[in-house]
């Protein structure tokens, strides 16, 4: 649970420090911080997606995947359906044997109760559709729009723009 402060000084500083601004504020259960986002590149899923963790509330979970899926709604390249939020993945072990209780998003949720601790991913190539943002609503007023739409002729190249949309 607790980094070796000699053997990961950043990871122990970074963990210390987050857990410290999130009892900071008075009443609040997640003091000064509101997010958690661990950047990483894939190599082998294709798009741009997160691993979250699963919740024991069921607001809290809802609150959890709304972030995602409000995320797919701001960007094409964001795949809401290809993001994990499963207890499951929050214990699997890699191909190297190691845990994923050890990481980030785990580590900083099981420190700090923090709702959107999140790892987001995305495919250092390419994603799965063509990069079309849905319309914000239906043509009977619902504001549910439909996944993203597929293009023609196969999914998009990712360019240093796809990537700066990705991270707005």
């Amino acid at each position: 649970d607790d980094p070796d402060p000699a053997r990961h000084p950043t990871i122990w500083a970074v963990r210390r420090l987050l857990v410290a601004l999130c009892e900071s504020a008075a009443g609040g259960a997640t003091g000064r911080v509101g997010f958690f986002v661990d950047l990483h590149a894939h190599a082998t899923k294709r798009g741009a997606f997160c691993y979250a963790n699963a919740l024991p509330h069921y607001a809290q979970q809802v609150e959890n995947m709304l972030l995602a899926r409000l995320l797919s709604l701001n960007c094409a390249h964001f795949d809401f359906g290809g993001c994990v939020f499963s207890e499951k993945d929050m214990e699997a072990k890699d191909s190297r044997g190691q845990s994923k209780e050890g990481s980030s998003r785990v580590g900083v949720y099981r420190a700090t109760g923090l709702v959107h601790c999140l790892t987001v991913e995305v495919n250092y190539n390419g994603g799965k559709s063509a990069g079309q943002r849905p319309p914000h609503h239906t043509t009977d007023g619902r504001a549910s729009p439909p996944d993203a739409v597929r293009g023609v002729g196969g999914p998009p190249k990712f360019t240093d723009a796809t990537f700066r949309e990705v991270g707005k």
